[in-house]
């Protein structure tokens, strides 16, 4: 999953580098998904599912709040 994290071409991630963030299945709500969490301070930031369009088939659901929005 990390080599993916890093090759998507979604902007907010552009700003991610792979070492600061942690992966790890979760399969607490009976379906297959990917916990991100912050690699420094442990902290969830959404999950990937593997249910997403072409051509990556991930689809991101990032909490909100682990966003910080910059106006252009």
């Amino acid at each position: 999953m990390r080599d993916k994290l890093s090759k998507t071409d979604a902007e907010w991630k552009a700003q991610l580098t792979p070492e600061q963030i942690k992966t790890a299945e979760d399969t607490a709500l009976l379906i297959r998904r990917t916990e991100m969490r912050g690699s420094r301070c442990d902290a969830n930031l959404g999950h990937v599912f593997p249910d997403g369009p072409p051509p990556t088939r991930l689809r991101y659901c990032i909490n909100s709040v682990a966003l910080r929005l910059v106006k252009r």
